[in-house]
């Protein structure tokens, strides 16, 4: 699973069916099938068979398969979006793993929940997130995973527009051995950050670059994206269309798509294409309402005191309960001991 998580995918997909396993095995090919699929940055799907493991392993006595269930589900919950739902199953799995030393699953939890801070603009607690993060995942011996955490970081800097301390985070990030893909993030990430500071010559220099490297997920419309914005900041108007539309072409959140089609609104406005310009609005206006729905949901910070009042209620419930049942016992073992001295 760990070193060839390819060749784990094509053995767990030889099973067929799982409809003659037992109720254990089939609980723990739904897991692994997870894994697998996680591994090779694959879509978790479908959703019905890690439900099945998760349902199985809440009755059972493995906590540890419980939270990466838990952290499964939650992933998916966060790759839709829903982060309130994708949070509360977070928690949940640290719950799980507190006491263990599962540090390669704690990086990734607190990874994820640092992607969910930073996507709610909660800047100071990404940061708290991300720093756990690394720290977890350099326990764990990961180093590629720990550069990609300290990206972040310096992406969160970038937001708040800490632009010399992100480039700081950002060359940190390439003390470690690194691939192709996580050179190329690097390099959008630069350039990104000089396109911020209004490093117009350097920012198009690092684009144009991560532009030719292997890219992941939704990487290669961030790159598009930024080169159409700078391209159009200093009045290439062609090239911010050109890039802008390749950017909508490749996997894109809610935010970037948005993004894109502002330029391409603003473009064809100062071409004077105007009914162009208007049908492009209306992709900008239903991006920004899925936008809106995005931050309106509850932050992480206040799912966290309400996990963590949840949490001391349920304790003091449980010691309400002992006490409850250990009080008439000691009565009862007082009026034996008292009716036998007696006697």
């Amino acid at each position: 699973m760990e070193t060839s998580p390819d060749s784990a995918l094509r053995i767990l997909k030889r099973i067929q069916s799982t409809q003659y396993l037992s109720s254990s095995d089939r609980a723990l090919y739904g897991l692994l099938l997870f894994q697998a699929l996680d591994n090779n940055k694959l879509t978790l799907q479908p959703d019905s068979v890690i439900s099945y493991s998760l349902n199985y392993y809440q009755s059972s006595n493995s906590k540890s398969r419980l939270a990466l269930c838990y952290f499964y589900k939650a992933r998916i919950y966060k790759n839709a979006q829903r982060y309130d739902d994708a949070t509360v199953l977070y928690l949940k799995a640290l719950d799980c793993i507190q006491d263990k030393k599962d540090y390669a699953l704690l990086g990734k939890i607190y990874a994820d929940m640092g992607d969910i801070c930073s996507f709610q603009k909660d800047f100071s607690e990404a940061l708290k997130k991300y720093e756990l993060s690394v720290e977890y995942f350099n326990r764990a011996g990961k180093r590629v995973d720990a550069s990609y955490r300290i990206l972040d970081i310096g992406r969160t800097y970038r937001f708040v527009k800490n632009y010399k301390e992100a480039l700081r985070f950002y060359r940190k990030s390439l003390d470690q051995p690194i691939d192709s893909i996580f050179y190329g993030v690097a390099l959008q990430e630069i350039g990104i950050n000089y396109y911020g500071a209004k490093q117009y010559d350097s920012a198009l220099y690092y684009l144009r670059k991560s532009i030719h490297l292997p890219y992941k997920t939704t990487n290669y419309a961030i790159r598009c994206f930024n080169l159409a914005d700078l391209y159009f900041d200093i009045e290439q108007y062609d090239s911010a269309y050109r890039y802008a539309s390749i950017a909508l072409k490749y996997p894109a959140n809610f935010f970037t798509q948005r993004e894109c089609y502002r330029l391409l609104a603003n473009t064809e406005y100062l071409k004077g294409h105007f009914k162009q310009m208007a049908a492009f609005m209306t992709h900008f206006q239903a991006c920004s309402d899925s936008v809106r729905k995005i931050e309106s949901q509850t932050k992480i910070a206040v799912l966290e005191d309400l996990h963590q009042t949840s949490e001391t209620a349920n304790k003091t419930k449980k010691y309400l309960l002992a006490l409850g049942w250990l009080l008439p016992l000691i009565i009862l073992i007082s009026l034996y001991v008292l009716y036998r001295l007696r006697q």
